[in-house]
């Protein structure tokens, strides 16, 4: 899965003197793909109702698992859910597993800040899909609290 974001966490090290050795790490490597499913689930999950109502979902996660698994949407949706829980628990997983302590003593503090950035930009791609009115309209926040959505009517 991909949406092209993993090149953007470059931009984390914009100011930083990372060496190879941290980028390539098989760990930071494994977080930033990690990042890179989690922020393609979430758009997924957040931007199904109005791409269902365009017509445009046939390669929503949602739809394809509806599909694969024959599913019907709720369940498709909890099992995209529990996907997503699983990556997110492997995610923090994979960050208390970067080496901080084998990478040069005077880069550790760039490379804990490059490791916060990844998981802030998760944080960030969910508040901006609850806080913008792209997915949810206006209601964003009330789509956060109750975590429900009405099904939008499809366009003609």
């Amino acid at each position: 899965m991909t949406v092209g974001l993993v090149p953007c966490f470059d931009i984390l090290q914009l100011g930083m003197e990372l060496p190879d050795v941290v980028v390539e790490d098989e760990r930071t490597m494994e977080l930033i793909e990690c990042a890179n499913e989690l922020i393609v689930l979430e758009n997924d999950i957040c931007s199904y109702n109005v791409e269902q109502a365009r017509n445009d979902s046939s390669l929503s996660i949602i739809s394809v698992v509806s599909q694969e698994l024959s599913l019907p949407l709720q369940e498709s949706l909890s099992y995209v859910g529990s996907w997503h829980h699983n990556l997110l628990l492997s995610f923090l997983s994979k960050r208390e597993s970067i080496p901080y302590e084998s990478f040069p003593v005077e880069r550790r503090g760039d490379v804990e800040e490059y490791v916060w950035g990844i998981g802030n930009w998760l944080r960030a791609n969910v508040e901006w899909s609850f806080e913008t009115e792209r997915y949810f309209g206006m209601g964003g926040g009330e789509v956060r609290v109750r975590m429900e959505v009405g099904l939008l009517s499809k366009k003609v």
